[in-house]
């Protein structure tokens, strides 16, 4: 998810260049498209999935585009992080408003744990699979003014090991 602009851009890029078939997403239509071109005259597989983290059908929609158009799905990474993020108006947890926070909390945490409830059966279906979902350094700690940012993070960064403590042994 996410794989349009920053590091899921480079995740995406690098992914392809080791060989894999990636299937991506973002909600940058032009981005996407470029990426896909790019990494298509380069000699990768990749397919653009237009899709928002934020909305659960869309991605339930992408983890099946990518099975469709590769057989099958062995790995995720979660990268998908709001606009509002790093848009300032994540400031303060005393005047943030609640459709800021519930929109950067909805993309990442919401977004991460509806790519990984769709992946997973994929990856069983698969016989196995890895899960990698991108978190900062700053959700153990802090920096200024990202209150909701930080707390999706965090937030990620606990689903994460206990989907290691749930399903590690499967693999």
């Amino acid at each position: 998810t996410g794989g349009t602009r920053g590091i899921g851009r480079g995740i995406v890029e690098r992914l392809a260049n080791e060989g894999a078939c990636v299937g991506f997403t973002g909600r940058s239509r032009d981005l996407g498209q470029e990426l896909e071109e790019a990494v298509r005259s380069a000699g990768g597989r990749a397919v653009y999935i237009a899709a928002d983290s934020g909305v659960e059908e869309e991605v339930a929609g992408a983890v099946r585009t990518t099975v469709e158009r590769f057989g099958h799905l062995t790995t995720l990474v979660s990268s998908a992080i709001s606009d509002d993020a790093g848009s300032g108006n994540d400031s303060h947890i005393d005047v943030i408003d609640n459709t800021t926070f519930d929109n950067i909390m909805r993309i990442a945490l919401y977004g991460t744990y509806w790519a990984c409830k769709y992946a997973i059966a994929e990856m069983r279906s698969a016989g196995s699979g890895s899960i990698i979902n991108i978190s900062a350094t700053s959700s153990k700690s802090a920096l200024p003014e990202r209150p909701a940012y930080h707390a999706s993070k965090g937030a990620i960064n606990a689903m994460t090991r206990q989907l290691a403590v749930d399903f590690g042994k499967e693999d």
